[in-house]
Parts: structure tokens; C-alpha cells; sequence
């Protein structure tokens, strides 16, 4: 008979939440901020354009994104989440791997069998533990400290214990046609798109990100919408984050040596000067060493188009 530790799978109360570890400081990159990575753009805009604009022949064109064909109904979108990840594989046959690990993992563990299932993607598959919806949850922490503390007759048998991102598969029909995920899945060769964050609602200050932010977030998106612009709203539920961005910009939105932007896209700066964070617009230090001097808000940030 297998002698069990102490420290079980079954979930146990929490005597109190845990804080998001967040604050505006990580989240909030001006231009200038050394930690923001280079921006690289590609060359290979045209055929980019092309497919954005709708400017292909035949029955292959692609409408922009944001645009709902006549006839078509809004459906419910994929969301994802987070997991604990307990063993990994890769390589051909991954996913037989993962079932016939997952099968051994179970019949050690039995108790946190319920909650045990294999995760498989185009990386490779996970024998992953729960569900949780972001990484400020407080049963991922109480799961993550329990799972590597579980013993099997005094010795670990899960190797990993990480949390890791479940990515689950998205369909262009199944996606709001405001969605920022459309641009990619449209565009799954792509190596290189970027948008404009103009407002975005999750963690500060140790807070956590404030009710109704994905609805927040839409009905920005289809204001600005209506104003003109070309918006997007996303969703990022593993970071507990919405955003909404105006436009797709190519390699020519920021010259390499002078690091000036394109005009496009300081026309579009023009009506979005400052972001908003949880509805509000902020300013932060001119001079990060004299916080108490002159101010300034904190503008819109090119970003990478995240790939579902």
C-alpha cells in the first residue's frame, strides 16, 4: 500500500486572499523605457496589406478585421487560462506519452486524479493540474506549494510543479469581429504586427483588475468604433487584463535609426494622447529621479499583437 504524505491534492480554504503582486510600474513602459524590447518590422508588409484591405481577387479575399459580413451572428469567443504542469513531452507519439503518463501519475496519486488531465497544443502535451483563470489566483499559489510538497512513500513524484499558460484553439468564425486574436489568426504567417494600446483595465497597485474590465473593454472598442478609428479589444484572462488598440502597423511605423514614428501613426496619437488605465487617464514623473517634479501622461504603447 502506498504510504501518503501529509500534504494532499484535495483543495483546502483559504483563510485569506492573496494580493495581486502587480502594480502600475511594470505594467506602464513609456517609449523610452529600456526594458521594452526593439521593435522589429518585418518586410514583408504588402502581402500584410493586402489581406487586411480586402484587396484580393476571387472568392480567397479577406475581409479587414473588425468587419462583420452581412448574414453573420456574434458567437461566444475561446478563452484560456492557466494550469499546473506536472510532467511535459514532446517529439512524435507526445500525446500517447502524456495519456500513459497521466495513467501512471493517477493510479500514485489517486486523490489528485480528478484534477488531472493531459494539455496538448502545437508545442507538444502537459499532464497538467486544475484550471485557474490568472496567475494572481490564490488556489494556483495554495496548489502550487501543495503539489510540490506531495510525497509517495518520501519521494516527489511530480517533476515539474510550474505553472503554465493553456492555450486553446481559436476560430476566426467563433470571435467577435472587434477581437485583436482575428488580425493573427488571419494572418497565421505573419511573423510581425503591432497595434496601438490606447487603454487597458487589469492590476494596480496591488489591486486587483476592477469589475466588468472585458466589458469595459468592448464597449470602448466599438465607441471608438463608431468614431472612426479602427479599435480592437483583447482579452488576456491569464494576466486578468483587457486592452483596447487602435490600428496595425508595418515596419514603417518607427524608423530604425531616428526611432521617429510613421506619420499614420502619430495622427492616430493625436486623438489618443494619453492611455487609460482602469478608465482613467494617469501621468507619471518627467524625471523618473524627481518624482515629486514636473508630470506627464503616461501615451499609448506599440505592442506586439499577441498570438492566441
Amino acid at each position: 500500500m502506498l504510504s501518503l504524505a501529509s500534504a494532499g491534492c484535495a483543495p483546502k480554504p483559504q483563510s485569506r486572499a492573496v494580493a495581486p503582486h502587480t502594480s502600475l510600474g511594470p505594467d506602464v513602459h513609456l517609449p523610452s523605457d529600456p526594458d521594452q524590447p526593439e521593435l522589429d518590422f518585418g518586410d514583408d508588409w504588402s502581402q500584410i496589406e493586402a489581406a487586411l484591405s480586402g484587396s484580393a481577387s476571387g472568392a480567397s479575399m479577406t475581409q479587414r478585421p473588425g468587419h462583420r459580413p452581412s448574414g453573420t451572428t456574434r458567437q461566444k469567443s475561446y478563452t484560456s487560462g492557466l494550469g499546473i504542469t506536472l510532467a511535459t513531452y514532446t517529439g512524435e507519439g507526445h500525446r500517447k506519452v502524456a495519456h500513459a503518463a497521466l495513467s501512471l501519475l493517477a493510479a500514485k496519486a489517486p486523490d489528485c486524479a480528478p484534477s488531472m488531465s493531459v494539455h496538448s497544443d502545437e508545442r507538444g502535451s502537459m499532464v497538467i493540474y486544475g484550471h485557474y483563470p490568472s496567475f494572481d489566483d490564490p488556489a494556483l499559489r495554495a496548489d502550487l506549494k501543495r503539489l510540490k510538497q506531495y510525497r509517495v512513500n518520501g519521494k516527489r513524484i511530480f517533476g515539474l510543479v510550474l505553472p503554465a499558460e493553456l492555450r486553446l484553439p481559436m476560430r476566426l468564425e467563433d470571435l467577435d469581429p472587434l477581437n485583436l486574436h482575428r488580425v493573427r489568426l488571419q494572418l497565421p504567417d505573419t511573423r510581425i504586427l503591432y497595434t496601438l494600446e490606447v487603454a487597458w483595465w487589469g492590476p494596480v497597485d496591488n489591486q486587483g483588475a476592477p469589475t466588468g474590465a472585458a466589458a469595459a473593454a468592448e464597449s470602448l472598442a466599438h465607441k471608438i468604433r463608431r468614431d472612426g478609428h479602427e479599435a480592437h479589444f483583447l482579452h488576456e484572462p491569464h494576466r486578468n487584463r483587457s486592452s483596447v488598440c487602435v490600428g496595425v502597423f508595418n515596419y514603417t511605423s518607427r524608423d530604425a535609426a531616428s526611432q521617429l514614428e510613421s506619420t499614420q501613426v502619430m495622427q492616430i496619437r493625436r486623438f489618443f494622447p494619453a492611455v487609460l488605465i482602469n478608465g482613467k487617464a494617469r501621468d507619471v514623473p518627467v524625471n523618473p529621479q524627481h518624482p515629486n517634479g514636473r508630470r506627464k501622461p503616461v501615451p499609448p504603447l506599440l505592442i506586439d499583437i499577441p498570438r492566441p
